[in-house]
């Protein structure tokens, strides 16, 4: 799940947070925001000399993964720019490209903000203003306030993700040619994210499942859908999240309230112009994710699910905690089932396997193996017999970008899941031995989230599983 960011190209991001908080101690770390004239590399490490003196600013996903208690988006650190070891591999120091148009386009795509520390983006003013927005209800987890709100939640039967399927478009992708607020750069704007989101891991532009509409027979929702491209997605539905956090940078203490003139929010205003952005998905390229609670009993008789700190290479929520799988409703080839379960057990071999060779290539893949695999095969053999059972807890939005989320549970009472096939996380997660927990236990749940969650945050969908989840799981197994 997610894209890999960018690395520093002249040192790893771990040796110049190494070397500069190593003298710790010594320096005094002060919060600071880069001008434009900074000389940042791609990897949010930046080098800025000023009278014979080097600063490294080094951000804020960079001291979440050393575990240091710093909030802001950069520390800086005034010290010499230490010299790559012999035995430190370091990267070739490839100039960044800073010429008009690569910076006119980080600006009209909003890509410039993705990575800026916003504090008022996860403000409970922001959260307010977002529900009386979307006449919506936000959601919470524990204490916290989350910018995400439930369509529809089922806590007490057992619903089979798939039935919440309606009809697909069969219709081929084919690249977007404009969007409500890039017309004649569009194009030249989705090179220009081709090359971000392409020069990590993941080469190839995902085709996803997107929602074009949600409509509701006899109190059961149905999700009606077509296929889009991910850098689509990106540029009509990230973006959004990106324009806000520049609105609330560009109007200070007030930017909350500026939110609401005109025109502040072009690309939210249009999409909001066509329809309920909840319910509808006209006028973006409404990418659809799906993430799991994954629970499962030991041999000892106590239960675990999985929840885990993202990676720092991830292009959505780094170093942020999420249930363990999840991931883009993503459509290995256009003529395999529209289908939730089969999303779900390819991330499961991928996330919680490492499966790697299930990593999608962006060409047409058969996954008619998946079900063949350890331990999907036993999950389904233990869902026909009982009582292990498969569900969706509920369909969510991520107010921020207006993401569409189908939210499950997986629960699973027979210890010979857990001890079928030995768990090991993949690279979008932290390894185990660094962060945390993988396996988290059942009665340790809002420990992890009222300490390990105002620390690192949680990811809005994954928030939401979790709440989702954990109703389902009390009202019906009483756990």
């Amino acid at each position: 799940m997610g894209k890999k960011r960018e690395q520093s190209p002249r040192y790893s991001q771990s040796v110049v947070a190494r070397e500069a908080f190593k003298k710790s101690r010594q320096l005094r770390f002060s919060q600071t925001a880069l001008d434009a004239d900074a000389d940042v590399y791609p990897g949010a490490v930046a080098r800025i000399e000023q009278g014979g003196r080097v600063s490294i600013a080094v951000a804020q996903k960079i001291t979440a993964a050393l575990d240091l208690p710093f909030r802001s988006l950069f520390m800086k650190a005034d010290t010499a720019l230490p010299s790559p070891k012999s035995s430190v591999r370091s990267r070739k120091l490839r100039r960044p490209v800073r010429n008009r148009r690569e910076l006119h386009l980080a600006e009209v795509t909003y890509y410039k903000y993705r990575d800026l520390h916003t504090p008022l983006i996860d403000s409970p003013q922001l959260i307010h203003h977002l529900e009386q927005r979307y006449r919506c209800t936000a959601l919470s987890l524990g204490k916290m306030l989350i910018p995400a709100t439930v369509i529809w939640k089922n806590v007490r039967d057992v619903v089979r993700p798939d039935s919440i399927l309606g009809k697909l478009d069969l219709t081929p992708p084919v690249p977007l040619s404009r969007s409500a607020t890039l017309l004649d750069d569009y194009e030249k704007a989705r090179s220009f994210i081709k090359s971000k989101y392409g020069s990590g891991k993941i080469k190839y532009e995902g085709c996803d499942y997107c929602m074009t509409r949600i409509q509701f027979v006899d109190g059961r929702p149905k999700i009606l859908g077509a296929f889009g491209l991910y850098y689509d997605n990106i540029l009509t539905q990230y973006a959004m999240e990106w324009e806000l956090k520049k609105a609330l940078l560009a109007g200070g203490l007030s930017g909350i309230a500026t939110l609401r003139n005109k025109g502040v929010l072009p690309l939210r205003e249009a999409i909001e112009g066509e329809g309920d952005p909840l319910k509808s998905g006209h006028g973006r390229c409404a990418a659809i994710t799906i993430s799991t609670l994954l629970i499962f009993k030991r041999r000892s008789g106590n239960f675990s699910c999985l929840i885990r700190r993202r990676s720092i290479e991830v292009g959505v929520s780094p170093g942020m905690l999420h249930v363990v799988p999840a991931g883009m409703f993503e459509a290995c080839n256009t003529g395999d089932n529209w289908s939730v379960e089969l999303n779900v057990w390819r991330e499961l071999l991928e996330e919680v396997y490492n499966e790697k060779e299930l990593l999608g290539t962006g060409f047409a893949e058969n996954v008619d193996h998946v079900w063949q695999r350890e331990p999907v095969r036993l999950v389904c053999d233990l869902l026909e017999k009982g009582p292990t059972e498969f569900s969706v807890t509920g369909i969510v939005c991520d107010l921020l970008n207006l993401r569409p989320e189908i939210c499950t549970v997986l629960f699973v009472p027979d210890p010979a899941f857990v001890e079928k096939r030995q768990m090991r996380v993949n690279w979008e997660y932290e390894p185990e031995h660094r962060f945390g927990m993988f396996s988290v236990d059942w009665n340790r749940i809002d420990e992890v989230i009222g300490t390990d969650g105002p620390k690192y945050g949680i990811a809005a969908s994954g928030a939401a599983c979790i709440a989702l989840g954990r109703e389902w799981a009390k009202q019906r197994h009483d756990i």
